[in-house]
């Protein structure tokens, strides 16, 4: 990978990009959403030099794994995660684990 498209991917954030949610012990944990994560592998790497899958890994708790796959100059790259989700009064636990899983995964590509 190009030390350009590294840095692209790399970029910080916009404030509106990020979001916060209280942690344990008083924390605050500062994120950004997945939709602004997949709009930087959009932007950078264009609509077909990504694609993330994911499969239910524990139903039980909610956890899923995921798998993004990134092809580079026709070289494919497939990071892999575990997502969770936020809290276990989490209303949608598997979408907000897949959500996980995603920005887990790009973070791994230096997103």
């Amino acid at each position: 990978m190009s030390k350009q498209l590294a840095a692209a991917l790399a970029a910080p954030f916009k404030p509106e990009e990020l979001k916060q949610r209280p942690g344990r012990a008083g924390m605050t944990f500062t994120y950004a959403d997945s939709r602004a994560v997949a709009q930087r592998l959009d932007d950078v790497l264009g609509l077909d030099g990504w694609q993330f899958e994911v499969k239910v890994a524990d139903a039980a708790r909610s956890v899923v794994h995921g798998n993004l796959i990134v092809v580079v100059d026709g070289k494919t790259t497939i990071r892999q995660d575990f997502g969770y989700p936020n809290s276990t009064q989490d209303e949608e636990p598997l979408k907000s684990a897949a959500s996980d899983a995603l920005r887990r995964c790009a973070a791994q590509l230096g997103v």
